[in-house]
């Protein structure tokens, strides 16, 4: 190692050292080095004021370091580095600051100052020194290994592009989350209810569940309890054709002309909604699983409102069915003065007590429990003011019904 002192640097202790990566300096062609310290003047640039360039120039050769860039001599700039000279007169150690430079062979127009050296690792150089002097098997070896090898540049376009596929998917499955929960905050479970009337008939309202127009596509297949007889309904209660609980309420319709077609149309249209209810699932992917009579406006509002397109057929998820039997219910409320007889709606629709009544409670109804000469009836009865439960009594379920 060869020490270059100037004078202005000795003053303020810092010594400036230089290495030179090629081997070591003779003692005879020390004094043949000439050293120069190049510095830049500019005090303006803060981040360029502190560069220095050394020089060491002989007949044969020049060595060039630098404390910045390429072979700077302090790549952690938060190391100092520390000269100790030794006074032997006085025995004593003087502590100077130190700077060393790395010294590399200058080729004029050869280097490229702005180029960094290639920065070769073990296997690298192993493949390089494989290449040169390896077998021809290690060689084959080796060429089987670079055709193997991933290329860096590739691996990172593909992998930003696989993280860029995985954002957007996760985004899109966010999406429609938020869509399957708006979806299902729209789709309520009970019918429209006016939760402040002040009249129990003003709760809900039958053009809620058949509008106009549905009752008037209803005039043909109502025909048939319109000009039913006690003969009929006798017959249709032994064959079971139609549910009990419309059955009891055909046989006591009014007279009057108006009412009686009103009546007729509300209980052929529970007919065909207890109907849906009862289907199975393997007969509800049948073509067409209403009954005959059922005009085709009230198949089609029946499946878009209480079932779920499949692949190829409908289905009824566990929501739509309960979405199903709170109309049924809210139905016969209407048809019965907001009174209705549960036992036999139980029998026809094959719904659960339990199931019933946490519908009815859904729909603000009490249940009252009678016995009339050992035989137990179930009423519900909406009355002011509602009494809505707390918190949801149905939650979505993935089992189909």
């Amino acid at each position: 190692m060869s020490e270059v002192v100037d004078s202005e640097t000795f003053k303020k202790r810092k010594l400036i050292l230089c290495k030179f990566m090629n081997g070591n300096v003779k003692e005879d062609s020390e004094e043949k080095l000439k050293c120069r310290v190049l510095h830049r003047s500019s005090q303006s640039d803060l981040k360029t004021k502190d560069q220095k360039i050394m020089v060491s120039e002989s007949e044969d050769m020049t060595y060039i370091g630098k404390n910045f860039g390429r072979y700077r001599c302090n790549p952690n700039r938060t190391i100092k580095q520390y000269v100790g000279i030794y006074d032997e007169k006085s025995g004593k150690m003087r502590i100077c600051d130190a700077e060393m430079f790395h010294m590399m062979p200058h080729v004029p127009g050869r280097d490229d100052d702005d180029t960094p050296l290639p920065q070769h690792n073990y296997v690298q150089k192993l493949g390089m020194l494989t290449e040169a002097f390896g077998s021809k098997w290690k060689k084959s070896a080796l060429e089987k290994q670079q055709r193997n090898m991933i290329d860096e540049g590739t691996m990172k376009d593909h992998l930003a592009a696989d993280i860029h596929h995985g954002k957007q998917q996760v985004k899109l499955h966010q999406l429609q989350k938020e869509e399957t929960k708006s979806t299902q905050s729209v789709l309520d479970v009970i019918p429209p209810c006016n939760k402040n009337a002040e009249n129990v008939e003003d709760v809900y309202s039958l053009s809620d569940i058949l509008s106009e127009i549905d009752m008037d596509s209803l005039q043909s297949p109502a025909a048939v309890f319109f000009d039913s007889t006690p003969a009929q309904i006798k017959e249709w209660k032994d064959n079971k054709t139609y549910p009990a609980y419309v059955l009891s309420h055909v046989s006591s319709m009014s007279l009057d002309p108006l009412i009686r077609w009103e009546r007729s149309k509300c209980l052929i249209y529970l007919y065909y909604m207890i109907h849906l209810y009862k289907l199975s699932p393997k007969e509800l992917r049948q073509k067409d699983p209403f009954p005959k009579d059922c005009p085709g406006n009230m198949k089609s509002k029946l499946s878009e409102n209480f079932t779920k397109q499949a692949v190829k057929t409908r289905c009824m998820p566990s929501r739509l069915k309960d979405r199903l039997a709170a109309y049924i219910l809210t139905l016969c409320l209407l048809i019965d003065e907001f009174s209705v007889e549960l036992i036999d709606l139980m029998k026809d629709m094959q719904l659960e007590r339990s199931k019933m009544f946490l519908i009815l409670k859904s729909l603000g109804c009490k249940i009252n429990k009678k016995e009339t000469d050992g035989e137990v009836r179930y009423i519900a009865r909406l009355k002011l003011p509602l009494d809505f439960p707390q918190r949801p009594l149905f939650k979505e379920r993935s089992k189909r019904r």
